[in-house]
């Protein structure tokens, strides 16, 4: 659900526009180290927060989301991986200036796959990505592509063509999945949950 505005439903328009900072103390018999701090705690803290000042209400819904299902194409080019090796995924820069994002995974299925790509490819993939691949097992993957920003006219568009705009040397994330690893990316719709908010104040309450 991440990076998608399309999966917050009812958020008023100021919320596209106003800007907040938050300060917050917690409760301590002593002094507490940074590394002492559980993240998951304390986003939960901060959850809570917001939901009171802003006495936010909302509710989860499924509702026709557009969302990419991968398949597999004739053309795969993946290699299978050692079962001994851990599972892990990095993401860096790629080699070539116009390829410049590079994403690798070890020893991982294809739907762990699919689920790092929403995770590490910001501004391709935007809700889960469907496994129609039928491929078992796990594999080692590499695929170097380029930021959005580098794409003409520095926007991806997942339903226009790829002939659409004056090739400039980039290649977009489902470009380079299917030319480097035989894997297609295709767009379609399908029931998502979405959050949709029922109630939420413009400002927060006062301290």
């Amino acid at each position: 659900m991440q990076n998608n505005d399309d999966m917050v439903v009812g958020l008023p328009k100021s919320a596209e526009s106003a800007r907040w900072d938050i300060t917050a103390k917690v409760a301590s018999s002593g002094p507490v180290n940074a590394d002492d701090i559980d993240i998951d705690t304390l986003r939960l803290m901060v959850k809570g927060l917001i939901i009171e000042r802003f006495e936010l209400k909302a509710h989860m819904e499924d509702r026709p989301m557009a969302a990419y299902t991968m398949t597999a194409t004739k053309q795969l080019k993946l290699q299978k991986a050692d079962p001994q090796n851990r599972t892990n995924c990095t993401s860096g820069a790629g080699t070539i200036p116009m390829l410049n994002r590079l994403i690798t995974c070890q020893n991982v299925t294809i739907p762990q796959f699919a689920a790092r790509l929403q995770q590490m490819a910001a501004g391709y993939v935007r809700a889960p990505i469907k496994d129609a691949s039928s491929l078992e097992g796990t594999w080692d993957v590499s695929v170097n592509f380029s930021g959005v920003n580098l794409l003409p006219g520095g926007v991806f568009d997942p339903n226009a063509s790829a002939t659409a705009a004056e090739p400039n040397g980039s290649l977009s994330l489902p470009e380079a999945l299917q030319k480097q690893l035989g894997l297609k990316l295709d767009m379609e719709k399908r029931p998502l949950p979405v959050l949709v908010i029922d109630q939420v104040r413009d400002k927060p309450t006062e301290n």
